[in-house]
C-alpha cells in the first residue's frame, strides 16, 4: 500500500482532531492525574491555524487509501543566546500518532523521515 505524506491544510482540522483524540485517550487512560478530556474541541481551531501559519512548525499528514492515517507535528527551535551555549538550530518532535487500524504499516517511520528532511531543510542539525 502506498503511504502519502504531505503538509497539513486547514481542511484537515476535523480529521486531525479525531486522530489526536485517539492519541490523547492513551494519555488520559495512563496518566489521569495529569490529562483529562477537554469540555470542548480537542484542539481549538485557532490554535491549529496558528500552527499552520508558523514557518517554524511542520504538521505532517499521512494518508492511506484516501484516509487520514497518521500525523506528526515538529517545531524548529534556536538555542537561546546565552554565553555558555553555542548557537544551534534543532527540531522538536512535539507529537506523532497513527490511527490504530493503520499501525504496523510503516506510517510512523515514513512520517519521521519527512520530519527529518523538513528539519534539515530548515537548518536544524538534530531532532
Amino acid at each position: 500500500m502506498d503511504i502519502l505524506v504531505r503538509l497539513a491544510m486547514e481542511e484537515d482540522y476535523d480529521g486531525l482532531c479525531e486522530l489526536i483524540d485517539e492519541v490523547d485517550e492513551l494519555h488520559r487512560q495512563n496518566l489521569p492525574h495529569i490529562f483529562q478530556k477537554p469540555p470542548g474541541a480537542i484542539r481549538e481551531r485557532e490554535y491549529f491555524e496558528g500552527l499552520l501559519a508558523d514557518a517554524h512548525v511542520g504538521i505532517f499528514i499521512a494518508e492511506m487509501q484516501g484516509e487520514l492515517a497518521g500525523f506528526a507535528i515538529a517545531m524548529i527551535r534556536d538555542a537561546p543566546p546565552i554565553p555558555i551555549l553555542r548557537p544551534r538550530r534543532y527540531a522538536i518532535l512535539d507529537s506523532i500518532g497513527v490511527k490504530s487500524r493503520w499501525r504496523h504499516q510503516g506510517i510512523g517511520s515514513r512520517l519521521m523521515g519527512e520530519v527529518h528532511q523538513w528539519a534539515l531543510a530548515k537548518g536544524a542539525r538534530e531532532i
